[in-house]
């Protein structure tokens, strides 16, 4: 018997991609996508793939009457601080930015000019792209250590508690990677 599948168009969407092999998991954060292409994609590498991939980035169209307004940032994930604020602004990874805008008649042009095409290759290390696990592993492990109730109390019913507590703790920040 099939199990019904359940998700959002951010998880949809990944699905669909990690079928294809682009990303590694699916993703419940539609930038969670993007940035898991682009760390595999355009900072790593692999083997079997000669090219890198290019980043495009498209500006938002300016309506009639309006000035360009800057663009409303996106959360990577709720939990991940440090991909929050690396992947915060997107544009200075772009290799190429496309500016779509009017012409005097209404048709909409494109201009294309080059991007910085910052690539921190830092941010690919296995610590960096971790590194939220692994303060989330430390900290469970010195909870589990020092955390309440206290020895003062029954020393089983003590570290049972530590232990349920940690597994929670590990099962939720599972659940909202």
């Amino acid at each position: 018997m099939r199990a019904k599948l359940h998700g959002n168009c951010s998880q949809w969407t990944s699905r669909a991609l990690f079928l294809a092999g682009l990303v590694e998991r699916v993703h419940a954060f539609p930038k969670a996508s993007l940035v898991d292409m682009f760390e595999n994609l355009v900072l790593g590498t692999p083997r079997d793939r000669p090219m890198q991939a290019e980043v495009v980035y498209y500006n938002k169209v300016v309506k009639a009457g309006r000035g360009k307004r800057r663009a409303w940032g996106a959360l990577v994930s709720p939990i991940y601080i440090l991909r929050n604020v690396l992947y915060g602004r997107l544009l200075p990874y772009a290799d190429a930015i496309v500016d779509v805008e009017p012409d005097e008649s209404g048709k909409l042009i494109a201009k294309i000019t080059k991007g910085r095409g910052c690539k921190p290759r830092w941010a690919h290390h296995p610590l960096v792209r971790n590194w939220h696990t692994i303060a989330v592993a430390s900290l469970c492990v010195y909870y589990f250590i020092t955390g309440v109730p206290h020895e003062g109390h029954c020393a089983v019913a003590a570290w049972t508690s530590r232990a349920l507590i940690v597994v929670a703790i590990v099962v939720i920040n599972g659940a909202m990677y």
